[in-house]
């Protein structure tokens, strides 16, 4: 079983979606960051 069918089985995930590079390497960096800080379950670039 895949990471992402686990993270769907355990629970309604929160998605969140970046575009990576927009604003800098170190703007996509912060970022994904607060992203997790957040609580997403799963971040798509």
């Amino acid at each position: 079983m895949s990471k992402l069918t686990q993270v769907f089985k355990q629970t309604k995930p929160c998605i969140g979606y970046l575009t990576a590079g927009d604003g800098g390497t170190s703007y996509t960096i912060e970022a994904a960051k607060a992203l997790i800080q957040g609580g997403v379950s799963i971040f798509w670039n």
